[in-house]
């Protein structure tokens, strides 16, 4: 269950991503709308390295596989934040598949980082 701080957290984050994107047919919006750039409220949230908001948000119902602008998904944002953000959505039900638009897999992005901790996380879908 949310608590109220959470929720104010998230009605924030909302109202500023109101301000920042412009929104079709998310009037009001939600955990899972999409900004014009497709990016929703957990990517943001990602690409500012907010971990609490990332939390509040995948707690509210936000999709913790959604796909935004050039094919970034959640966990390819959690990949560049690193082994916190990466079990967090895990934990959610993010499956680490799919290729950005540049043929990244989010292990890929995580490779990059040399964190032991991290690829770890990520061992269970290791390719070959």
């Amino acid at each position: 269950m949310l608590t109220p701080e959470a929720r104010a957290r998230i009605a924030e984050l909302l109202e500023e991503m109101q301000d920042l994107f412009q929104f079709e047919n998310c009037v009001p919006l939600h955990v899972n709308s999409k900004g014009s750039n497709d990016d929703t409220p957990l990517i943001v949230a990602l690409i500012r390295a907010d971990l609490q908001s990332v939390e509040d948000l995948l707690e509210a119902g936000a999709d913790p596989n959604a796909i935004g602008e050039d094919d970034f998904s959640a966990l390819h944002w959690a990949a560049k934040r690193g082994a916190d953000y990466v079990r967090v959505l895990l934990a959610h039900g993010a499956v680490p598949r799919g290729r950005n638009m540049f043929g990244e897999t989010p292990q890929e992005i995580g490779r990059e980082s040399n964190d032991p901790a991290l690829m770890a996380l990520f061992a269970p879908w290791a390719e070959g």
